[in-house]
C-alpha cells in the first residue's frame, strides 16, 4: 500500500542541475520543496573519476548514462485512438537516468580534469618536452577558431580581433 507523506508547496521533477537550483531558490523563499529522482546517485568519486569516466566506449557509445529502452519501455503514439508502441531505436531522443540531469548526462562527454590528467601532463612533457605542449596548445586554438567559425557563419573568421594569433 502506498505511504501518503505530508504535503509540500512545490515538488521538482528531476533533481539536477536545474532543478536542484530551482528548488534551493525555492526553500529560500520560505516555501517546503521535495525533489524527485529516477535512477541512481552519482557522487564525484567513483562516478567521475579518471580514468573510468574517460570511457568512451561506456558513455558515448554504449550511452551508459541514459535510460535503457530494454529495461524502462517509452511508448509513443500518434492520436489518441492509436495504441502506443515502445520505442525500440533511439536517435536523439536520449533520456538520461540518475541523479545529475542533463548537466551530468551530456556533459559526461565533457571530461573534467582530474588529478591523474595532471600527472599524464608532467610525465608528457618531461618526456616529449615544450614540443607537445606547442603542439596541444596550437589544437585548443584551432578548435576556439572553429568554434568561432561557427558562431559567426554569416561572416569570414580571418582577420577576427577573437581569433587566436598566427605564430604558433
Amino acid at each position: 500500500m502506498a505511504e501518503r507523506l505530508k504535503p509540500v508547496d512545490v515538488v521538482t521533477i528531476g533533481v539536477g542541475l536545474t532543478g536542484s537550483l530551482m528548488a534551493k531558490e525555492l526553500a529560500a523563499s520560505g516555501l517546503k520543496v521535495v525533489g524527485l529522482e529516477r535512477g541512481a546517485a552519482r557522487d564525484t568519486v567513483p562516478d567521475f573519476q579518471s580514468p573510468s569516466i574517460h570511457d568512451e566506449l561506456r558513455f558515448a557509445v554504449r550511452k551508459a548514462m541514459m535510460q535503457d529502452n530494454v529495461k524502462e519501455a517509452v511508448t509513443f503514439r500518434n492520436t489518441y485512438d492509436q495504441t502506443a508502441l515502445p520505442i525500440r531505436r533511439w536517435t536523439s531522443f536520449l533520456p538520461g537516468t540518475g541523479l545529475g540531469g542533463s548537466f551530468v548526462h551530456w556533459n559526461g562527454q565533457s571530461f573534467r580534469f582530474q588529478v591523474a590528467d595532471f600527472i599524464y601532463r608532467t610525465h608528457i612533457l618531461e618526456r616529449y618536452g615544450r614540443r607537445a605542449e606547442i603542439g596541444a596548445m596550437r589544437l585548443l586554438r584551432l578548435l576556439r577558431t572553429l568554434r568561432l567559425r561557427a558562431l559567426r557563419q554569416s561572416e569570414p573568421a580571418d582577420d577576427h580581433p577573437a581569433d587566436p594569433p598566427e605564430e604558433l
